[in-house]
């Protein structure tokens, strides 16, 4: 699968992350700043089987500001009218905070990173994931599993998707990863992911690897 992961707006340890890529297996993943894929040609951004975002991109460039800097926006919703994948994977849960059309791509009502409206953030949780449904093809050899990450808690969290993982712990969001269909493409959304310690664990590889997979289709 060719995937397109996008980052930007937000810190993450580069050599761990690119392991982890490197390591899933069946993806050959490209991975870009948002500047860079919002700037690519559309045979370039058609040409990703799946893009998963892992961006915090909070301002949104002027159009016109430079030939190499261009509002992304456009190219994102170009995702979703040409059926793309698309993965929304931890701290993109903030992405785009004034972008009404990000909160329908995720199914979070209510989603703020803002302290004064009672959101808190929390390293080093040490939680419980639990299994919705066993018979998602997402879930597919995976059980409940214990994992230590970063924890959002967010005041009256609620979802518009279908839930497949949950954790019950004060420090964080009860929905850990759910499913949804905007306009054709399959959409898939992760809450867990924060740094190395939580990416090398085994079944959070296996549940990120087989969401890339679901979103474009095929192999589950």
């Amino acid at each position: 699968m060719k995937v397109a992961v996008i980052t930007g707006g937000h810190p993450f340890d580069l050599p761990a992350f690119h392991q982890l890529f490197r390591e899933l297996e069946g993806i050959n993943a490209y991975v870009q700043h948002l500047d860079d894929f919002g700037s690519s040609s559309e045979e370039i951004r058609d040409s990703y089987d799946a893009v998963v975002f892992y961006t915090m991109q909070i301002e949104i460039p002027d159009e016109g500001t430079s030939w190499f800097l261009r509002d992304p926006r456009p190219a994102i919703e170009r995702l979703f009218e040409r059926g793309q994948g698309v993965v929304v994977w931890h701290h993109s849960f903030f992405a785009f905070p004034d972008w009404s059309f990000w909160d329908s791509a995720l199914g979070l009502t209510n989603r703020t990173a803002e302290p004064d409206a009672g959101f808190e953030f929390h390293f080093d949780v040490s939680q419980t994931v639990e299994v919705m449904d066993p018979d998602h093809p997402i879930m597919r050899g995976v059980k409940a599993f214990e994992i230590v990450d970063e924890g959002y808690h967010m005041p009256d969290e609620k979802i518009e998707g279908y839930l497949i993982l949950s954790v019950n712990h004060p420090q964080t969001m009860s929905s850990t990863a759910w499913t949804k269909t905007v306009g054709s493409s399959r959409v898939f959304c992760y809450q867990l992911g924060h740094d190395a310690q939580a990416w090398n664990h085994p079944s959070f590889r296996k549940v990120l690897a087989q969401g890339i997979s679901w979103v474009t289709n095929t192999g589950v």
